[in-house]
């Protein structure tokens, strides 16, 4: 079985010798946890465009163990801001995406409430195929939204 996994908040980096990183929230530990349940784990993240010199990326990021996993690297809508309004590369995202998709016979979205996640919402329910939802965080600063500005 192949599982697809997205979240839309991590970026992936990588390092000038084509090693690929995540912040520490998604360690070796926790993609362990998915490996189980499949025979393969699809993984699509944002990439961070910059390439790290390798004893910095290996000194302040979690490296990925690719084994029993593919990374579906796709470009980062939001940084810079403009990306967000780029008719090409929000075809690339959804593109990735609906390959990875296509590919996967389950499929877990982790957190909530971005193009990613509402991308891959959307593809799954065109071809019928359930989408179990990982929610983190606080479901209130989730989803509200503030009044006159304010901030939560």
């Amino acid at each position: 079985m192949r599982l697809f996994f997205i979240q839309g908040g991590s970026r992936l980096k990588r390092d000038s010798d084509g090693n690929w990183y995540t912040d520490s929230n998604f360690n070796n530990s926790v993609w362990d946890r998915y490996k189980v349940l499949c025979d393969e784990l699809i993984v699509v993240l944002r990439r961070e465009e910059r390439v790290y010199d390798p004893s910095y990326a290996k000194e302040h990021f979690s490296p990925v163990d690719e084994r029993g996993m593919r990374l579906v690297d796709v470009p980062d809508l939001y940084s810079p801001v403009a990306n967000f309004f780029n008719p090409g590369l929000r075809r690339q995202v959804r593109a990735a995406i609906n390959k990875a998709v296509d590919e996967c016979d389950k499929a877990i979205i982790h957190s909530g409430g971005n193009f990613y996640l509402a991308h891959l919402g959307e593809r799954r329910r065109k071809v019928n195929s359930p989408h179990p939802s990982e929610m983190t965080g606080f479901i209130y600063e989730g989803l509200a939204i503030p009044r006159n500005g304010a901030e939560l």
